[in-house]
């Protein structure tokens, strides 16, 4: 019997055109709905695994749900995305996971794998210091943290 695993956060939007100006970027990640993992230390390979894991399982229970419901399997664009947060992350890695950049549509510190994989990592000392970022670099370390921390008093 496998053991249960359980994601940081889950959220599903019941309205995805509503915009939520003041919560920037995390509600641009969230709006399609959103599994979120968040890290104090830099992740770790395995981490990066495990997480992908739940992941697919939460893909494999909306898809058999579906199923059982007698609907059409959700596509891919229909699935949750999970945003793993890190508060740093090499090049190294982030090659190894075969990001792609995402300044084009997601901006700095947002690295995407492939559609199929359904998957972000927002590197938190990555992301430029803007009101849009604020409420992830609040999960960032030291300097990053209590900046952030002070811009979201504002």
């Amino acid at each position: 019997m496998s053991e249960a695993r359980y994601i940081d956060l889950y959220f599903v939007p019941d309205d995805a055109s509503i915009d939520v100006p003041m919560l920037g970027l995390l509600w641009k990640c969230a709006s399609t709905g959103a599994a979120f993992e968040a890290f104090r230390c830099a992740v770790q390979d395995d981490e990066i695994r495990s997480t992908m894991g739940k992941l697919f399982s939460v893909h494999e229970d909306i898809t058999r749900d579906a199923k059982q419901k007698d609907l059409p399997a959700p596509k891919t664009s229909e699935l949750p995305r999970l945003w793993i947060i890190t508060p740093t992350m090499s090049k190294r890695k982030l090659k190894a996971c075969n990001v792609i950049t995402g300044e084009s549509d997601w901006g700095a510190g947002v690295y995407v794998l492939g559609d199929i994989q359904r998957t972000g990592i927002v590197v938190v000392h990555h992301l430029p210091k803007t009101p849009d970022t604020v409420w992830f670099r609040i999960l960032g370390k030291g300097k990053v943290q209590q900046k952030g921390s002070t811009e979201s008093d504002r």
